[in-house]
């Protein structure tokens, strides 16, 4: 029993090795994308990949990282304040008070969600391209708040053409994970 949970281990543990030796990253920055190499061991007669397409634009963490910082920094000069002129009444209030977490204004707020829908209606813009009888990719999702991208499956013959689409910044490759059962506790 406990050499076949190892049998098994050793197996799950190679596809995972195989999953990130498969990884290819292809930018526009890159000249000529046929110069582009598979890693080894990556069947090349795959018809079919899974890609990440980065999009122009920053996603909208950055403006919530922004806008947080902001009221962190306000947050810590109301307190540093407080302790400068510890004779106040308003700074004996607030250095009483239990710290509470910085939070961005409702202006900023509102700010992050204009962005998002900014991001929303760039990738629905490009859409018809990617999902159209060109290209023929089938969206698996889409992400505008932690990144800026859009996940497809397409013909890999096709990524040349995607590079080319306006407002597109970088493909990724999406590289399977597989979880592992090498390691046991006993």
């Amino acid at each position: 029993m406990n050499s076949s949970r190892c049998r098994r281990g050793w197996v799950f543990s190679a596809a995972s090795v195989f999953g990130v030796v498969t990884s290819i990253a292809i930018t526009s920055a890159s000249p000529n994308l046929d110069d582009t190499k598979l890693a080894p061991g990556v069947p090349s007669d795959r018809k079919l990949t899974s890609i990440m397409i980065q999009m122009a634009g920053n996603p909208a963490a950055v403006a919530y990282a922004a806008a947080l910082k902001d009221a962190q920094t306000r947050v810590d000069a109301q307190r540093n304040y407080a302790l400068a002129h510890p004779n106040l009444k308003s700074s004996q209030r607030l250095l009483k008070q239990k710290a509470t977490p910085a939070q961005i204004s409702a202006v900023a707020a509102r700010q992050v969600v204009a962005i998002v829908q900014q991001l929303d209606e760039a990738q629905q813009k490009i859409l018809p391209n990617l999902t159209g009888q060109d290209i023929g990719g089938r969206v698996i999702y889409r992400a505008q708040r932690a990144y800026n991208r859009i996940a497809v499956v397409v013909r890999k013959d096709k990524i040349p053409q995607i590079l080319r689409l306006p407002g597109i910044v970088a493909i990724h490759a999406i590289v399977p994970k597989f979880h592992t059962a090498a390691f046991s506790a006993s």
